[in-house]
């Protein structure tokens, strides 16, 4: 996971924050999506809409909030180093159970599954 507040520098990032929501889990929410960072092995700018869908079948939709640094990420750019994770979900780490338990897998037991598929659409939020 990622805290939104540390995004700070006048960005695209930051535009997409002034516009979210932070629901009941504190999870950051744009146009009813989730906001998520990926590595740049995905070639989606911030404001892209996708689809995370997991190896069990469960379709989350998110819009790509952040961008992983490549020093962070493996070879390929597509997971976080410490995590081996393929998405960080933007959340505001004071309310989100994710931040008290590292993983956003306590929050919803469906999302307990590895990233399969990340389905780009040709839609941007901007």
């Amino acid at each position: 996971y990622e805290p939104y507040y540390l995004i700070t520098a006048q960005s695209v990032q930051l535009c997409l924050q002034y516009d979210a929501v932070t629901d009941s889990n504190g999870f950051r929410l744009l146009d009813g999506r989730y906001l998520v960072a990926v590595g740049t092995f995905c070639n989606a700018p911030c404001g892209t809409y996708i689809d995370l869908i997991l190896e069990n079948g469960v379709l989350i939709p998110c819009i790509v909030g952040d961008i992983k640094a490549d020093e962070h990420t493996d070879d390929t750019h597509a997971y976080t180093r410490a995590s081996m994770c393929a998405s960080e979900f933007i959340i505001d780490d004071g309310i989100c159970p994710a931040a008290w338990y590292g993983n956003v897998s306590t929050v919803y037991n469906e999302w307990n599954s590895k990233v399969s598929v990340i389905r780009l659409y040709n839609k941007n939020y901007f």
